[in-house]
């Protein structure tokens, strides 16, 4: 029991390192050891299961599995709320559930978070940074939806700015997608 919130914290790092590298199935494989690992611990300094559970919302993404990530990606936004009083991890939740109901077709839902994402960032100075790029993406994948073609373009905008250099490797990738159904539309 005394190993899991260290062997946690390791399958965590290279979690997050998989993030970084957009090596998915990497991701998926190490934050769900780190997740189960994290919530088994008995130690309470080190039981903090949020940033392993939101990597593996992301890693379903990744993989195409939108319904499956939102479920993880709820609870990450629970567990920053509870563990973190907010901040970042719960600005990248929140704007991450945005964009899982917006690529599993909850449009409504979709702007709903991606809105409390770059509320609750406004409200912690970070509305300006690579934390709200998930929120923008979701707003593009909406407005592109709804047939808001200069809305989307705008979001679409706003991510790759707020993002800068810290640019997500999932994130460019669904932008690419975002990019190409818009020049098909017009």
């Amino acid at each position: 029991a005394r190993r899991r919130p260290a062997a946690g914290l390791m399958a965590l790092i290279e979690a997050d390192q998989a993030f970084l590298r957009g090596d998915g199935p990497a991701l998926r494989r190490f934050s769900g050891q780190a997740a189960e690992l994290l919530r088994m611990s008995d130690d309470v300094r080190g039981r903090d299961p949020g940033p392993a559970v939101a990597l593996l919302g992301v890693a379903e993404l990744w993989t195409g599995q939108p319904e499956k990530a939102t479920g993880h990606l709820a609870e990450a936004s629970v567990f920053a709320a509870a563990q973190h009083g907010g901040g970042t991890l719960e600005v990248e939740a929140r704007g991450l559930l945005a964009v899982a109901h917006a690529m599993h077709g909850a449009n409504l839902r979709a702007e709903e978070c991606a809105a409390s994402a770059l509320t609750w960032a406004a409200a912690q100075g970070l509305e300006r940074t690579q934390w709200a790029q998930w929120a923008w993406l979701a707003r593009a994948i909406v407005m592109l939806d709804g047939g808001d073609l200069s809305g989307a373009l705008g979001a679409r905008q706003r991510c790759v700015a707020v993002a800068g250099s810290a640019l997500n490797p999932l994130a460019r990738v669904l932008l690419g997608l975002v990019t190409a159904r818009q020049l098909l539309t017009v």
